[in-house]
Parts: C-alpha cells; sequence; structure tokens
C-alpha cells in the first residue's frame, strides 16, 4: 500500500470505501476489539476511525469522530500504532488470557465474546478489509491506464 500514488488515497470505486477510508475504519475495528473488547477502555475510540454508515442512526455517539478528512499521513501514524497494540497482545496471549471472557463493545449482554473471538474479529476485519482494497486498487489502477 506504501506504493499507492497518491492519485489513488482517496479514490472510489462506485460506492466503496477508499484505502483512507479503509484504513481509518480498521483504526475503529481495531480500538472496538481491543482497545474497547479486550482492554476495557470506556471510550476507546479514536478521533479518526470511521464507523459503518447507519451507525447515528443506531444511536451511536458521532460527536466522537472528526467531521474533516485527515490526511494519509496522520492516518497512516495511528493505524500503526494500532497494528502494533495487536501485535504486542498476540506476542503475549497464552491460552488462559485468549478464553476470558469480555463484555461485548458494541453492547448488549447477550453475547460475552472470549479475548480470543475479539483477536478473531480484528483479524477477519484485517483480512476482508485488505481484499477489497487489493480489488479496488487494481481497478482503479486499469482505470488510470485505460484513461492515459
Amino acid at each position: 500500500m506504501a506504493s499507492t500514488p497518491p492519485s489513488l488515497l482517496d479514490a472510489h470505486v462506485e460506492d466503496e470505501w477508499s484505502l483512507v477510508e479503509t484504513l481509518r475504519h480498521l483504526v475503529l475495528a481495531t480500538d472496538a476489539w481491543l482497545r474497547g473488547g479486550v482492554l476495557g477502555v470506556e471510550q476507546p475510540f479514536h478521533e479518526l476511525g470511521l464507523i459503518f454508515t447507519g451507525a447515528g442512526e443506531m444511536g451511536f455517539d458521532m460527536s466522537i469522530f472528526r467531521t474533516d478528512t485527515p490526511g494519509f499521513e496522520e492516518v497512516v501514524a495511528v493505524r500503526a500504532e494500532r497494528q502494533a497494540m495487536v501485535t504486542e497482545l498476540l506476542a503475549t496471549a497464552t491460552p488462559e488470557l485468549l478464553a476470558e471472557e469480555r463484555r461485548n463493545p458494541w453492547g448488549g449482554d447477550d453475547w460475552k465474546p472470549t479475548v480470543g473471538d475479539c483477536v478473531r474479529v480484528i483479524l477477519e476485519e484485517e483480512w476482508a478489509h485488505l481484499r477489497y482494497v487489493r480489488r479496488d486498487l487494481a481497478l482503479l489502477g486499469e482505470k488510470s491506464v485505460a484513461g492515459s
């Protein structure tokens, strides 16, 4: 992703998120599941996180998040911090820790995820969004070559 041309950082394929928006969403996912779920931080979200569409209508406090568009370098710096947090957790996790129950970071008492469940959600988000970004950057690259 580091070699992505600057013109593609904020580019969209139809209604999909841009690369920068995807990275912001991954910050949010890590904040929810690691900082909120695993670590129990009361307000775990960084202001540049990007939440899913419709969260405001569901009653989520959207005032946490910035309304301006942060720059790529700022997003990458926060993303690197979150990746380091996940790496540290994985490096020190024991089977006992992974089996411990936590509160659902999105609320509700119907499910008490384990630390392992929270880690799986983070990794699934990473995998899914990596696939989307690669797909979209390939399509955008094809369009820019065709338009040349």
